[in-house]
């Protein structure tokens, strides 16, 4: 795999040298989420060379944090309002839904999840998939079902 090179025998305190090796190394090859694994290791194993907690080292000023779920594409509605029931089985208090990028579909998907689970927080991720238009009708349908983002 093109991360291990970068990884072994890296100085942590490069943190951004790290950071940009590995990401034109390895982002024609692997999953967007990939080099995002690797930087989120390396400030983890930074912020244990110093003794101090991650969040400390990054700025953060919370004790703690709501844990969400978050879906993959799913080939159905059906499909998604199972998975999401799931994480909710399993203690998730929030779901955040990666929909196809079709606003009429994904409305559709929005409005069965909230259906299913009323009372979970449900998020989006929809990043850059509309144009304009179908971004502001997604968006009044969201505002209506209470999404949380």
């Amino acid at each position: 795999m093109a991360i291990r090179p970068i990884a072994i025998g890296s100085d942590t305190d490069q943190v951004e040298a790290i950071w940009q090796r590995n990401w034109h190394a390895t982002r024609q090859v692997m999953h967007q989420l990939g080099p995002g694994l690797l930087d989120t290791a390396i400030w983890d194993a930074r912020a244990r060379a110093v003794g101090m907690p991650l969040s400390a080292m990054l700025g953060g000023h919370r004790d703690h944090v709501m844990a969400y779920a978050s879906t993959f594409e799913f080939p159905t509605v059906e499909a998604y309002v199972d998975a999401c029931r799931g994480y909710v089985e399993q203690g998730f208090r929030a779901v955040k839904l990666h929909p196809w990028g079709e606003a009429d579909r994904d409305i559709r998907l929005y409005r069965a999840v909230r259906a299913a689970l009323p009372d979970t927080i449900l998020m989006t991720e929809c990043v850059a998939m509309h144009d304009r238009t179908d971004a502001m009708k997604i968006g009044r349908v969201l505002e209506a079902l209470d999404f949380h983002w």
